[in-house]
């Protein structure tokens, strides 16, 4: 609509690279994800699983983008099967969290409710 005012819309690549630990958390992730895939394409459903390949797809860049929600977010299936069929835990990433409280997004520490700190606008 004309009487709205956005700013002009800038879009930039970046070419980054995944150290070896992030790259094999994001290939287990992909490898997962490739296996639902191929079963929606041999059953002949992958029309009618628009929602389910979103999901894939949103795990795969949560995976590079934000690895935290992929390992202690609410991933249905945290159990990954390797090429016998032998149930592997999902990788677990770097971290000095303890998995309980919440956890700085810049230094991976824990927040300690005391230590919390909210801004004017509540944000």
């Amino acid at each position: 609509a004309a009487d709205v005012k956005l700013p002009d819309l800038n879009i930039r690549f970046e070419m980054n690279e995944l150290n070896a630990e992030e790259r094999d958390f994001y290939e287990s992730i992909y490898k997962r994800s490739r296996s639902k895939f191929d079963t929606f394409v041999d059953k002949g459903v992958l029309l009618h699983n628009y929602a389910h390949i979103f999901d894939l797809l949103s795990r795969l860049r949560q995976a590079v983008d934000h690895p935290y929600l992929v390992v202690h977010g609410n991933y249905e299936g945290k159990v990954l099967k390797d090429e016998t069929g032998e149930a592997q835990p999902v990788p677990q990433i770097p971290t000095r969290s303890a998995g309980c409280s919440d956890v700085c997004g810049i230094c991976q520490d824990d927040i300690l409710p005391s230590a919390r700190v909210t801004s004017l606008c509540k944000h």
